[in-house]
């Protein structure tokens, strides 16, 4: 028990950092880096780590249960190995962090302007006016992000809805109602990879889509292609997040047809001296859910999409002094989103009770789109 515990604080302390590496590197590293460079270039980062981060999240879970079935007799042996791989993998990221960190002076200012604030005057220098006749305001990070402008408030709101789902193909609650319905892990598994695979499929869309709109020249530096790249990214954001809606209520629907046909079924079979088969039950697949995991699956090419356009509207309207506060302030949102997914999931436990969820998650998607209005 004791060490269930220390895993569960550990896991904890892993997902905290983790939260504070992809806020730094993503949302104030990159546009450090490539401040003053070409327009484009910010995208094309932008494009290749959100697919690294899919490709990942493809190839993890493959190597993961390819390690479990070789050392299927011996749980614990398959444990360890998946979590040295875990800490091995941690040597190279911080190295890599550290070596650009160092290689890039852009990245060194604000520590160089503290250092010009505490420098020690010369002489025949005026003394500075000590620290605590002059104390310096620090604003909390939740009123930087309700005072900025260019409406990142509504646009985090939007954002963060998005994440009051159970309709993820790696989420907890939709997997445990898959499993309750009989579907096989194996076909779990494919969903998960298809999945992530939509979301490869709608970055690769939203970046044809992107570079078929007039932009400025490629060596056009960001600050003069700002006006220009803004609205136009606007616009996309709203027709990729309206077509996961579209998804999203189509996947609801079919959801809710599928359970109305199940339970006619299920009386008239009740009342036959000899039951059949489920008539949403083919080859032993649920066609009912196999339409309902294909608009799941779907949606995540609006979903990655509008998470990557996002992405590069963020680094170009915050300002670079508050990228970290409204990050800081954008993941919690999307935290206490998903935990109430999990408080839905306590109030409504039974699998019965899956389809207000279904129905909760496409209303919730909708009036995210509505915020990006």
């Amino acid at each position: 028990m004791v060490l269930l515990v220390v895993v569960i604080v550990a896991g904890c302390i892993e997902a905290l950092g983790a939260n504070l590496a992809s806020i730094s590197v993503k949302k104030d590293w990159v546009p450090c880096v490539f401040e003053g460079a070409a327009a484009t270039d910010l995208a094309r980062v932008n494009t290749t780590m959100s697919n690294i981060d899919l490709v990942t999240e493809v190839v993890a879970p493959i190597a993961a249960g390819f390690v479990l079935q070789f050392c299927a007799t011996d749980g614990e042996l398959a444990f360890l190995l998946i979590a040295a791989a875990n800490v091995i993998s941690f040597v190279p990221e911080v190295g890599l962090l550290y070596w650009l960190y160092c290689d890039c002076e852009r990245l060194h200012y604000r520590s160089e302007a503290v250092e010009e604030e505490e420098k020690v005057p010369e002489a025949g220098e005026p003394m500075p006016v000590p620290a605590a006749a002059s104390p310096k305001k620090v604003e909390n990070a939740w009123m930087i992000w309700m005072r900025h402008p260019s409406g990142l408030p509504l646009l985090t709101l939007s954002y963060a809805a998005l994440f009051f789902t159970a309709l993820s193909p790696h989420g907890v609650v939709l997997t445990a109602y898959l499993m309750v319905e009989d579907v096989s892990p194996a076909l779990i598994g494919a969903f998960r990879g298809a999945g992530a695979i939509a979301g490869v499929i709608g970055i690769a869309c939203f970046t044809m889509l992107r570079r078929g709109k007039a932009d400025p020249p490629e060596e056009g530096p960001l600050d003069v292609a700002e006006n220009t790249i803004i609205p136009e990214l606007r616009r996309l954001n709203l027709r990729f997040v309206g077509f996961q809606c579209l998804c999203v209520v189509a996947a609801a629907c079919a959801f809710t047809v599928m359970k109305h046909e199940d339970e006619d079924e299920r009386i008239q079979n009740s009342t036959m001296t000899h039951p059949v088969a489920p008539g949403w039950v083919m080859s032993g697949v649920p066609t009912g859910i196999a339409l309902f995991a294909a608009c799941i699956c779907l949606s995540r090419i609006g979903l990655y999409g509008f998470d990557l356009g996002l992405l590069e509207l963020e680094q170009l309207i915050v300002d670079e002094r508050f990228r970290s506060a409204a990050g800081s302030v954008e993941n919690a949102l999307c935290a206490l989103a998903e935990l109430g997914v999990y408080a839905m999931s306590i109030v409504l436990p039974h699998p019965s009770q899956f389809i207000f969820q279904v129905r909760k998650c496409a209303w919730t998607r909708t009036s995210g789109r509505v915020g990006r209005r």
